[in-house]
Protein backbone atom coordinates (compact mmCIF):
# COMPACT_ATOMS: atom_id res chain seq x y z
CA UNK A 1 0.00 0.00 0.00
CA UNK A 2 0.85 3.52 -0.15
CA UNK A 3 1.09 5.19 3.41
CA UNK A 4 -2.02 2.47 4.38
CA UNK A 5 -3.74 3.63 1.01
CA UNK A 6 -3.78 -0.30 -0.84
CA UNK A 7 -3.33 -0.89 -4.02
CA UNK A 8 -7.15 -1.83 -4.83
CA UNK A 9 -8.37 1.67 -2.60
CA UNK A 10 -6.55 3.41 -4.86
CA UNK A 11 -8.09 1.75 -8.38
CA UNK A 12 -10.85 2.41 -6.63
CA UNK A 13 -10.75 6.01 -5.95
CA UNK A 14 -9.56 6.99 -9.54
CA UNK A 15 -12.70 4.63 -10.73
CA UNK A 16 -15.21 6.70 -8.84
CA UNK A 17 -13.41 9.80 -10.06
CA UNK A 18 -14.00 8.67 -13.56
CA UNK A 19 -17.24 6.88 -13.35
CA UNK A 20 -18.75 9.97 -11.24
CA UNK A 21 -18.68 12.30 -14.52
CA UNK A 22 -21.19 9.86 -16.06
CA UNK A 23 -23.89 10.43 -14.07
CA UNK A 24 -23.54 13.88 -12.54
CA UNK A 25 -26.60 15.88 -13.52
CA UNK A 26 -24.59 18.96 -14.57
CA UNK A 27 -22.89 17.11 -17.53
CA UNK A 28 -25.97 16.29 -19.19
CA UNK A 29 -27.69 20.12 -18.09
CA UNK A 30 -25.18 21.24 -19.93
CA UNK A 31 -24.81 18.81 -23.09
CA UNK A 32 -28.77 19.20 -23.36
CA UNK A 33 -28.73 22.88 -23.57
CA UNK A 34 -25.55 22.87 -26.34
CA UNK A 35 -27.22 24.39 -29.39
CA UNK A 36 -26.08 21.33 -31.37
CA UNK A 37 -25.04 17.82 -31.40
CA UNK A 38 -21.66 18.95 -32.36
CA UNK A 39 -21.45 21.44 -30.07
CA UNK A 40 -21.97 19.44 -26.80
CA UNK A 41 -19.93 16.97 -28.35
CA UNK A 42 -16.64 19.21 -28.60
CA UNK A 43 -17.53 20.59 -25.25
CA UNK A 44 -17.57 17.44 -23.69
CA UNK A 45 -14.44 16.37 -25.53
CA UNK A 46 -12.24 19.82 -23.97
CA UNK A 47 -14.24 19.10 -21.19
CA UNK A 48 -12.28 15.64 -20.76
CA UNK A 49 -9.26 17.45 -21.69
CA UNK A 50 -9.35 20.33 -18.97
CA UNK A 51 -10.22 18.07 -16.28
CA UNK A 52 -7.24 15.68 -16.83
CA UNK A 53 -5.00 18.65 -16.96
CA UNK A 54 -6.14 20.00 -13.87
CA UNK A 55 -5.90 16.45 -12.07
CA UNK A 56 -2.42 16.36 -12.88
CA UNK A 57 -1.83 20.09 -11.84
CA UNK A 58 -3.41 19.07 -8.67
CA UNK A 59 -0.97 16.00 -8.13
CA UNK A 60 1.46 17.98 -8.99
CA UNK A 61 1.15 20.59 -6.55
CA UNK A 62 0.46 17.58 -3.97
CA UNK A 63 3.66 16.63 -4.19
CA UNK A 64 5.32 19.58 -4.09
CA UNK A 65 3.39 20.59 -1.27
CA UNK A 66 4.39 17.02 0.19
CA UNK A 67 8.33 18.36 -0.31
CA UNK A 68 7.88 21.82 1.00
CA UNK A 69 5.85 21.37 4.16
CA UNK A 70 6.43 17.18 5.01
CA UNK A 71 5.28 18.14 8.64
CA UNK A 72 1.13 18.75 7.08
CA UNK A 73 -0.42 15.79 7.87
CA UNK A 74 -3.87 16.42 6.19
CA UNK A 75 -3.81 16.38 2.71
CA UNK A 76 -6.85 17.77 2.00
CA UNK A 77 -4.75 21.33 3.23
CA UNK A 78 -2.50 21.41 0.67
CA UNK A 79 -3.81 23.72 -1.34
CA UNK A 80 -5.14 26.11 1.67
CA UNK A 81 -1.30 25.72 2.81
CA UNK A 82 0.00 26.69 0.01
CA UNK A 83 -1.70 29.95 -0.43
CA UNK A 84 -0.96 30.94 3.34
CA UNK A 85 2.58 30.41 2.83
CA UNK A 86 3.42 31.24 -0.24
CA UNK A 87 1.34 33.84 -1.64
CA UNK A 88 1.76 37.56 -1.12
CA UNK A 89 -1.14 39.23 0.94
CA UNK A 90 -2.93 40.49 -2.04
CA UNK A 91 -3.35 37.40 -4.09
CA UNK A 92 -3.90 35.66 -1.18
CA UNK A 93 -7.16 36.83 -0.71
CA UNK A 94 -7.79 36.82 -4.18
CA UNK A 95 -7.27 33.13 -4.00
CA UNK A 96 -9.38 32.20 -0.79
CA UNK A 97 -12.18 33.93 -2.71
CA UNK A 98 -12.13 31.57 -5.54
CA UNK A 99 -11.71 28.68 -3.53
CA UNK A 100 -14.42 29.30 -1.27
CA UNK A 101 -16.36 30.18 -4.73
CA UNK A 102 -15.31 26.82 -6.18
CA UNK A 103 -16.68 25.17 -3.01
CA UNK A 104 -20.22 27.49 -3.33
CA UNK A 105 -20.70 25.95 -6.66
CA UNK A 106 -20.26 22.87 -6.16
CA UNK A 107 -22.03 22.75 -3.19
CA UNK A 108 -24.87 23.93 -4.96
CA UNK A 109 -24.94 22.26 -7.57
CA UNK A 110 -25.20 19.04 -5.12
CA UNK A 111 -27.68 20.44 -3.32
CA UNK A 112 -30.03 20.99 -6.30
CA UNK A 113 -29.66 17.66 -8.11
CA UNK A 114 -30.28 15.80 -4.18
CA UNK A 115 -33.57 18.36 -4.11
CA UNK A 116 -34.48 17.60 -7.42
CA UNK A 117 -34.26 14.17 -6.73
CA UNK A 118 -36.27 13.79 -3.45
CA UNK A 119 -39.27 16.35 -4.51
CA UNK A 120 -39.50 15.61 -7.97
CA UNK A 121 -38.59 11.78 -8.97
CA UNK A 122 -39.44 10.33 -5.51
CA UNK A 123 -42.05 12.67 -3.39
CA UNK A 124 -44.09 14.06 -6.17
CA UNK A 125 -43.86 11.25 -8.46
CA UNK A 126 -44.49 8.15 -6.29
CA UNK A 127 -45.90 9.93 -2.77
CA UNK A 128 -48.16 13.00 -3.69
CA UNK A 129 -48.03 13.50 -7.02
CA UNK A 130 -50.65 16.82 -6.92
CA UNK A 131 -48.38 18.77 -4.14
CA UNK A 132 -48.71 22.41 -4.67
CA UNK A 133 -45.45 24.35 -5.50
CA UNK A 134 -45.24 25.60 -2.33
CA UNK A 135 -44.70 22.31 -0.68
CA UNK A 136 -42.16 21.60 -3.09
CA UNK A 137 -40.22 24.31 -2.28
CA UNK A 138 -40.29 23.57 1.38
CA UNK A 139 -39.53 20.00 0.88
CA UNK A 140 -36.04 21.38 -1.09
CA UNK A 141 -35.37 24.01 2.01
CA UNK A 142 -35.43 21.17 4.54
CA UNK A 143 -32.72 19.38 2.08
CA UNK A 144 -30.41 22.35 2.61
CA UNK A 145 -30.61 22.67 6.12
CA UNK A 146 -30.37 18.05 6.20
CA UNK A 147 -27.34 18.80 4.01
CA UNK A 148 -25.64 21.78 6.21
CA UNK A 149 -26.05 20.00 9.15
CA UNK A 150 -24.41 16.87 7.91
CA UNK A 151 -21.50 18.86 6.76
CA UNK A 152 -21.19 20.74 9.71
CA UNK A 153 -21.30 17.19 11.54
CA UNK A 154 -18.75 15.56 9.24
CA UNK A 155 -16.14 18.44 8.50
CA UNK A 156 -14.19 16.67 6.25
CA UNK A 157 -15.21 18.28 2.36
CA UNK A 158 -12.88 15.82 0.70
CA UNK A 159 -14.23 13.01 2.47
CA UNK A 160 -17.77 14.01 1.72
CA UNK A 161 -16.55 14.54 -2.23
CA UNK A 162 -15.39 11.04 -2.36
CA UNK A 163 -18.27 9.95 -0.43
CA UNK A 164 -20.42 11.07 -3.48
CA UNK A 165 -18.23 10.13 -5.76
CA UNK A 166 -18.87 6.61 -4.90
CA UNK A 167 -22.20 6.40 -4.37
CA UNK A 168 -22.49 8.18 -7.99
CA UNK A 169 -20.13 5.65 -9.46
CA UNK A 170 -21.17 1.67 -7.62
CA UNK A 171 -24.83 2.95 -8.06
CA UNK A 172 -25.48 4.75 -10.92
CA UNK A 173 -22.67 4.20 -13.51
CA UNK A 174 -24.38 0.68 -14.62
CA UNK A 175 -27.77 1.79 -15.45
CA UNK A 176 -27.14 5.35 -16.82
CA UNK A 177 -24.92 3.52 -19.34
CA UNK A 178 -27.55 0.80 -20.10
CA UNK A 179 -30.37 3.34 -20.03
CA UNK A 180 -28.50 4.91 -23.49
CA UNK A 181 -27.02 1.87 -25.14
CA UNK A 182 -28.54 -1.17 -24.20
CA UNK A 183 -31.82 -2.23 -24.90
CA UNK A 184 -32.58 -4.74 -22.91
CA UNK A 185 -32.01 -2.37 -19.62
CA UNK A 186 -35.47 -2.17 -17.80
CA UNK A 187 -36.89 0.32 -15.51
CA UNK A 188 -37.37 -2.26 -12.76
CA UNK A 189 -33.53 -3.55 -13.10
CA UNK A 190 -32.22 0.44 -12.63
CA UNK A 191 -34.43 1.04 -10.00
CA UNK A 192 -33.26 -2.17 -7.77
CA UNK A 193 -29.41 -1.84 -8.97
CA UNK A 194 -29.29 1.91 -7.59
CA UNK A 195 -31.48 1.72 -4.88
CA UNK A 196 -29.86 -2.06 -3.16
CA UNK A 197 -26.03 -0.79 -4.48
CA UNK A 198 -27.09 2.83 -2.23
CA UNK A 199 -28.38 0.60 0.51
CA UNK A 200 -24.56 -1.54 0.32
CA UNK A 201 -22.41 2.05 -0.10
CA UNK A 202 -24.38 3.24 3.32
CA UNK A 203 -24.05 -0.04 4.61
CA UNK A 204 -20.16 -0.32 4.29
CA UNK A 205 -19.44 3.67 5.48
CA UNK A 206 -21.27 2.83 8.46
CA UNK A 207 -19.45 -0.46 9.34
CA UNK A 208 -16.01 1.41 9.22
CA UNK A 209 -17.15 3.57 11.76
CA UNK A 210 -19.00 1.44 13.50
CA UNK A 211 -16.94 -1.48 13.43
CA UNK A 212 -13.30 -0.51 12.66
CA UNK A 213 -11.40 -3.61 13.27
CA UNK A 214 -13.54 -5.98 10.30
CA UNK A 215 -11.70 -6.56 8.06
CA UNK A 216 -14.91 -7.18 5.41
CA UNK A 217 -15.30 -3.18 5.87
CA UNK A 218 -11.91 -2.68 4.91
CA UNK A 219 -12.59 -3.09 1.39
CA UNK A 220 -13.47 0.05 -0.79
CA UNK A 221 -17.30 0.59 -0.72
CA UNK A 222 -17.10 1.01 -4.23
CA UNK A 223 -16.33 -2.27 -5.38
CA UNK A 224 -19.43 -4.01 -2.94
CA UNK A 225 -21.38 -1.94 -4.66
CA UNK A 226 -20.65 -1.84 -7.98
CA UNK A 227 -20.40 -5.56 -8.15
CA UNK A 228 -24.07 -5.96 -6.42
CA UNK A 229 -25.17 -3.13 -8.95
CA UNK A 230 -24.03 -5.23 -11.81
CA UNK A 231 -25.00 -8.54 -10.61
CA UNK A 232 -29.21 -6.83 -10.49
CA UNK A 233 -28.80 -4.67 -12.89
CA UNK A 234 -28.17 -7.12 -15.64
CA UNK A 235 -30.05 -9.99 -14.27
CA UNK A 236 -32.89 -8.49 -13.59
CA UNK A 237 -32.71 -7.31 -17.21
CA UNK A 238 -32.22 -10.22 -19.18
CA UNK A 239 -35.30 -11.89 -17.12
CA UNK A 240 -37.44 -8.64 -17.84
CA UNK A 241 -40.15 -7.95 -20.52
CA UNK A 242 -38.87 -6.04 -23.38
CA UNK A 243 -41.63 -3.35 -23.42
CA UNK A 244 -40.08 -2.16 -20.16
CA UNK A 245 -36.81 -1.06 -21.49
CA UNK A 246 -35.56 2.45 -20.29
CA UNK A 247 -33.89 2.82 -23.57
CA UNK A 248 -37.18 2.56 -25.36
Amino acid sequence: GLEGVDAWSLIGMCLSVVMTFYTSSDSYIRCFSAKSRHAATVGTLLAAVLIVSIGGSVCIMGLGVRLLFPELGDGANAFITVIMKLFPSGVKGLMLVVLLAAIMSTACSCILTASANITRDIYQRFINPHAPDRRIVWLSILVGVISALVAWYIGDIIGLLFMAFTINSASLFLPTLGAYFWKRSTERAAFWSIALSLATVLTWYLGRECLPGVALFSIDPVWPGLALSAVLFFSLSLTGKADEGVSE
